[in-house]
Parts: C-alpha cells; sequence; structure tokens
C-alpha cells in the first residue's frame, strides 16, 4: 500500500470532531516560495504554510510502499440436505460473514491503517440445489 512520506507534521493537524475553520485558515496561507526560479518546474511565486512544514517542501508528493495492510474473515456455514426415498435431493446453504480489511491510512502519520468493512463483504448469501 503506498504511503506518503511528505506530509504535514501531525502537531499541525486539528483534532477537534468538527471543522476547524482557524486551523484550516493558518494552515492555508500563502508565502513566498524559496524554490521558484530554481528549477524550470517550480512555477508558482508562493507556497501554503502546509507546504513548508512539510519533510520534503520542494515535491508536491513523495510516496513509498509499505507492506501494513491486513484482512481477515469471519463466517458461520449452514448446510441442509434432505434425501428423499424417489432418489431426488434438496440442499439449501446459508453463510453470514463478516470480510474486515485494514488497506487505507486516515492520517499520513498513522502507523497503522484503519480497519474497516471490506468492499469484499457480502453479510448473507443463500444458495439452493435439487436433483
Amino acid at each position: 500500500m503506498s504511503r506518503a512520506a511528505s506530509f504535514t507534521p501531525k502537531q499541525y493537524y486539528s483534532t477537534l470532531p468538527y471543522r476547524d475553520n482557524a486551523t484550516i485558515n493558518f494552515m492555508t496561507t500563502n508565502f513566498p516560495s524559496p524554490f521558484f526560479g530554481l528549477y524550470p518546474n517550480f512555477t508558482s511565486k508562493t507556497m501554503t504554510r502546509a507546504q513548508l512544514l512539510a519533510q520534503y517542501p520542494h515535491f508536491s508528493s513523495v510516496t513509498y510502499e509499505d507492506s501494513v495492510g491486513y484482512s481477515w474473515y469471519h463466517s458461520m456455514q449452514n448446510r441442509l440436505e434432505k434425501r428423499f426415498s424417489q432418489g431426488w435431493t434438496l440442499q439449501l446453504s446459508w453463510t453470514w460473514s463478516k470480510a474486515m480489511a485494514a488497506n487505507t491510512f486516515l492520517n499520513p502519520f498513522d502507523s497503522l491503517p484503519y480497519e474497516s468493512i471490506s468492499d469484499l463483504d457480502r453479510l448473507h448469501r443463500v444458495t439452493g440445489s435439487g436433483i
């Protein structure tokens, strides 16, 4: 899974349970770019405070691959089968399951990924057959 290597330090993130406009305004204030004119790709004359506080402010994004994601699955499986004397059979199966995954980060500085219900989760599955 990809992780950001250049991010704003944790102490500058808001921990309030609602939209923190004061922090947003503080972090999005523009300043003159110290990198303007150094290379052809530095075309902006200003940078936000959040960009300047990042570990590598001269890059727009730095990512790396980290193998910290994981998933797990639990299920209960039931099967009902009835065989009749004439030689035919009915079968009914029911599976109740929960598939969980931890494969995204809520914040770039989190050490472990966020645990949530997987996209592959199917709570109930019923199948039947007859011969």
